[in-house]
């Protein structure tokens, strides 16, 4: 995605199967309870920010931009 390319080296983009009862646990750990909810988690496991539905992608990358550069 786009998303991807713009933050390439910078952050790690980990997509979960909705359909793949192994990614339950970390679903469960990261409170994910729909398909289209998305999750910023800072390298200390700490969620930073949630979003939900479909992504206003400049919107995002201006999110996680705030949280890389603070």
């Amino acid at each position: 995605s786009g998303l991807e390319d713009t933050f390439e080296g910078r952050v790690d983009f980990i997509m979960l199967d909705w359909d793949d009862s192994s990614f339950d646990g970390i679903r469960q750990q990261l409170g994910i309870t729909d398909r289209t909810q998305y999750v910023l988690v800072a390298p200390d496991g700490s969620i930073l920010q949630r979003w939900y539905g479909i992504l206003n992608e400049e919107s995002v990358a201006n999110d996680i931009e705030t949280y890389l550069t603070s």
